[in-house]
């Protein structure tokens, strides 16, 4: 099955989203319009002389920059569309030395840039595989020059997205029998990994395990556990080596970053990866204490959405109660889980930084992902 890379224009799409495109005849910073009714303490008028803004240059980013380089006539294409992919044959890595090489042109011209008009800004994100761009704290007057440079394209202030849940598969008729994806095509997305961009993801859930108990499947719901039958026809399940369900992945250059509840060992080979990007957030107000700095999902709605997409089949209860098995839409799928939302004080759902969306975007790409949810 071949790769697909995600490219630039999918942060476009997120940031896009916030802003239209100002005409000529105005500024070509895209202000923020709403908070989306996230309301931070110290983040008015009077008080807010320097804000982050978001930063694109002309420049190709490093994936755009592949897409030219492998060409169609070596098999790749640069498709626009829903989700704008590149797809080749020549798949895109960071480390290679042409790449490596591109990607330190463009952070000494995105250096260039900011020092030439905001002296003593603050840079927060640095954006070189999706984006060619970073995002900055700086004065109104500071990001105004900035937008006038020739080098740069756009100019965004930096903006506040709560979450929301989307569609269903039932809505989707993915398991239609006559034209549903996981109907006569059978797609269960063998090998495909998803980067989920969202609130981090919750340790040892039990649809992102890479392996199962090696033994009938009864032995793994709450009735082995509970009832006095159940314990007593499992229990020579329970010390024997589990099956492994997923082989280490093949190209992943993605890590799993240790922080607040979280170390390197909490991965595995379905959450192949965790990340997380806060700097974006911090620069515009105070995390709820509750929150962990690590990909650790507190919120909640990062875990819904990767088991959502690629959860392995589990048995779902609620208080104690059998609700029936679930599983997700692509269930051996590989998760690769970026947090860039973040509770704040007195909130019950997470909000999400541009800037930080645009940097979990660009390390997905980077890291090799080959859909970003």
């Amino acid at each position: 099955m071949g790769k697909f890379t995600n490219i630039a224009l999918v942060a476009l799409a997120i940031l896009a989203a916030a802003a239209p495109v100002a005409g000529q005849d105005q500024s070509r910073i895209q202000a923020r319009s709403s908070t989306y009714g996230v309301e931070l303490p110290g983040t008015g008028p009077a008080s807010s002389r320097r804000k982050t803004y978001i930063v694109q240059l002309r420049e190709p980013s490093a994936i755009e920059h592949h897409a030219a380089l492998v060409g169609p006539a070596a098999g790749g294409s640069l498709a626009a569309g829903n989700g704008i992919a590149l797809r080749s044959v020549i798949p895109f890595n960071r480390d290679s030395a042409e790449i490596a090489s591109y990607a330190r042109q463009l952070a000494t011209a995105q250096d260039q840039a900011l020092a030439r008009v905001a002296p003593g800004s603050e840079m927060i994100h640095r954006y070189q595989y999706s984006l060619n761009g970073f995002a900055a704290r700086m004065t109104d007057v500071q990001a105004e020059k900035i937008s006038h440079l020739p080098e740069v394209l756009k100019v965004w202030e930096d903006e506040i997205r709560p979450l929301a849940t989307n569609f269903s598969a039932e809505f989707l008729e993915l398991f239609d029998n006559d034209y549903g994806l996981r109907g006569p095509e059978g797609l269960t997305g063998e090998d495909v990994v998803i980067g989920f961009i969202d609130s981090g993801i919750v340790l040892n859930h039990p649809s992102l395990r890479d392996s199962r108990l090696n033994g009938p499947s009864v032995c793994e719901s709450s009735w082995a556990e509970a009832s006095f039958l159940g314990i007593w026809l499992c229990r020579e399940y329970k010390n024997m080596p589990e099956i492994l369900l997923y082989e280490p992945p093949e190209d992943w250059l993605g890590e799993c970053q240790a922080g607040e509840g979280w170390t390197e060992d909490d991965c595995n080979n379905k959450l192949i990866g965790a990340r997380w990007f806060s700097d974006g957030a911090l620069a515009s107000g105070p995390i709820d204490p509750g929150e962990f700095f690590s990909p650790r999902d507190v919120d909640g709605h990062g875990t819904h959405t990767a088991t959502t997409a690629a959860g392995n089949r589990a048995e779902a209860t609620a208080f104690g109660t059998f609700l029936g098995r679930i599983e997700g839409i692509a269930p051996r799928a590989r998760v690769a889980a970026y947090k860039a939302c973040w509770l704040r004080p007195g909130t019950t759902r997470a909000a999400c930084n541009t800037s930080d969306l645009a940097r979990a975007i660009d390390a997905a790409v980077a890291d090799g992902v080959d859909i970003i949810n």
